[in-house]
């Protein structure tokens, strides 16, 4: 983990606290990816470490529910990035709810996690917990699809 004179860097905290909620299974993402979960995991990872909109699960397994986090660049950004997953995600993988934009909802450490690491707000959402790894795959997917496309028009 990157460490800042001694202090975790903030997006380095988030991985660790989402990180303390995965199951064991998705925990190689840190380090050696071991599973196609923790494959995808680590695709999502390494996005949000190189500056990219990213998003992260954290597990409450105990409730069978997924808390979904999407955060980095600005509100623009943001909100582009919302319409990608209503248009991946959101129509056919369990989630429930609606896609929510969050500026200064600051309750709970989780999400001043977030907001330490993505200051323009973030976007949170839910998600039955036996659908993560099918949204995992498809959250892989669909940033490879969104690189490609950056790299295409920087040409």
């Amino acid at each position: 983990m990157a460490a800042v004179g001694g202090v975790m860097a903030p997006l380095e905290e988030l991985i660790a606290e989402c990180g303390k909620t995965w199951p064991a299974d998705l925990s190689s993402a840190l380090t050696q990816p071991s599973t196609a979960g923790a494959v995808a995991l680590a695709v999502l990872i390494n996005c949000a470490r190189s500056g990219s909109v990213s998003t992260f699960p954290y597990a409450r397994l105990d409730k069978g529910v997924i808390h979904w986090v999407s955060f980095g660049g600005d509100s623009r950004l943001l909100l582009e990035y919302g319409e990608d997953l209503r248009s991946w995600v959101m129509q056919g993988y369990g989630t429930k709810g609606d896609l929510e934009f969050a500026r200064s909802d600051f309750k709970g450490r989780l999400a001043h996690l977030v907001h330490n690491t993505s200051p323009a707000g973030y976007l949170r959402w839910t998600s039955d917990a036996q659908t993560l790894p099918a949204i995992l795959g498809v959250l892989a997917q669909m940033h490879s699809l969104l690189e490609g496309c950056r790299t295409e028009r920087q040409r």
